[in-house]
C-alpha cells in the first residue's frame, strides 16, 4: 500500500503558537507510520514557514516565505493541523486550504469561524435553546473604559465575573474578576488578544468537557466518555490547563447517567449548529440542574494533558487510531478515488 503524505502543520502567529509546537510534536509522535509519511510545517512568528525533511522534525528540508509558495511544492495529500488560535483556528487557514484543493483535519471555514468567535456561539446557543451564562460585550470601535464597564458590570451580571477575549483560546488572556479593584487590568489583559471583551456572570458548578466526532451532516457523529475538570485553582485556566498536576480530569464524570445524556444531546446540537466537522469540544458547566455551555473548540488541544485525548482512551482508542480518525474524516470531505483507494480497510 502506498503511503499517504501527511502535511503536520504547526507553530503560527498567534498567543497559542506554545501550544500549538506541543500539540504538533505530539500528533507527529503518534502518527500511524505504517499508513502516513509526515512532512512536518512550522508556521514561524515571523510569517516565514519552515518545512522539515519527511518523518523529521530536526532536519530542516528549506524555509519559505510565504504559504502559498511552501504548500506549491510540498503537495500534501492531506494537512494535519495542529495550529490553535488567530489564522490557524479561525477559518482563515482552511478557506486557503480550500482554494488549493487540499484535504484538511478538523472543520472548514464556517465552523471554525463560528467556534472561534464566543460571541457568536452564545447566540446560537440561545437560538437553538442551549443555556450560557449572562454576558457584556465591550470594544470594537468604542473605547473600553474601566468605570463604565463597571457600572454596566453592577446593573447587570454583578461580581464575580469573568473577564475575556471574545477570540482567544487556551484561557489566555481570560481573568476572574471579584471587584472593581481587579477590572482595569483584566480588561487590559483581555484586549491583548482581541478587540471585543466579553464579560461572562460568574458561575460556581461542576465543569465538564464534552467531546462530539464526525461530521455536523451525518448521523455516524457520536459523544466520547465526558470529562470532568477539577482545577486547583478558581477556575480551568493556562495555568490549570498545561501544568502537571494543577487540574485533575475524571474520566467518565462523576455525573448522574439523566445529566450525561443530556449533556451529549446539547453537545451535538451544538456541534451541528456550529457545522463542525470531524471533532470538537463543547465545554459545559452545571449547576443546580442547568446546563451552561460556555465554549466550542473546533481544534481542540493534542497535548499530554489535553482532554480530547484522554476522553478517546476511555473507550479504548489510542492515540494512533485517533489520528487515523481524523485524518479519514478529512480525507472524506474531499473524494478523490486515490484518496478513498489507499485507506486502511
Amino acid at each position: 500500500m502506498n503511503k499517504l503524505m501527511v502535511g503536520l502543520l504547526m507553530g503560527g502567529t498567534s498567543s497559542e503558537r506554545g501550544v500549538s509546537l506541543c500539540t504538533g510534536k505530539e500528533l507527529f509522535a503518534n502518527v500511524n507510520r505504517e499508513r502516513f509519511d509526515v512532512t512536518c510545517v512550522e508556521w514561524n512568528a515571523d510569517n516565514s514557514w519552515t518545512e522539515y525533511s519527511v518523518n523529521s522534525l530536526s532536519a530542516v528540508k528549506s524555509v519559505h516565505s510565504n504559504a502559498l509558495e511552501l504548500f506549491r511544492g510540498l503537495k500534501p495529500d492531506v494537512v494535519l493541523i495542529a495550529l490553535h488560535g488567530a489564522n490557524g483556528e479561525d477559518g482563515r487557514l482552511q478557506g486557503f486550504l480550500d482554494i488549493l484543493g487540499i484535504p484538511y483535519t478538523g472543520s472548514g471555514v464556517l465552523g471554525s469561524a463560528l467556534g472561534m468567535n464566543k460571541l457568536l456561539c452564545k447566540q446560537i446557543f440561545h437560538a437553538i435553546g442551549v443555556d450560557t451564562p449572562e454576558h457584556l460585550v465591550f470594544g470594537g470601535q468604542y473605547p473600553v473604559v474601566p468605570k463604565e464597564v463597571d457600572l454596566k458590570i453592577q446593573k447587570t451580571i454583578g461580581y464575580p465575573c469573568v473577564v475575556k477575549p471574545n477570540a482567544s483560546g487556551s484561557s489566555i488572556g481570560v481573568t476572574k474578576v471579584h471587584n472593581v479593584m481587579e477590572l482595569a487590568d483584566a480588561l487590559d489583559k483581555a484586549a491583548k488578544e482581541d478587540e471585543y471583551i466579553l464579560i461572562e456572570k460568574y458561575i460556581k458548578g461542576v465543569e465538564v468537557s464534552v467531546a462530539v466526532m464526525g461530521e455536523h451532516n451525518s448521523s455516524e457523529k457520536f459523544v466520547l466518555p465526558i470529562v470532568e475538570i477539577v482545577p486547583a485553582n478558581e477556575f480551568f485556566d493556562y495555568e490549570s490547563k498545561y501544568t502537571d498536576g494543577k487540574s485533575k480530569e475524571l474520566v467518565p464524570a462523576r455525573i448522574p447517567k439523566e445529566v450525561e445524556k443530556r449533556l451529549g444531546e446539547q453537545a451535538i446540537k451544538v456541534h451541528d449548529a456550529l457545522m463542525c466537522n470531524g471533532y470538537s469540544r463543547i465545554d459545559f458547566l452545571i449547576k443546580d440542574d442547568v446546563l451552561y455551555a460556555l465554549e466550542t473548540n473546533t481544534l481542540p488541544g493534542m497535548t499530554n494533558n489535553s482532554l480530547y485525548p484522554k476522553m478517546a482512551r476511555a473507550i479504548g482508542m489510542t492515540f494512533p487510531q485517533l489520528i487515523d480518525k481524523l485524518i479519514d474524516l478529512g480525507l472524506a470531505r474531499f473524494p478523490k478515488k486515490e484518496y478513498q483507494a489507499n485507506k486502511s480497510k
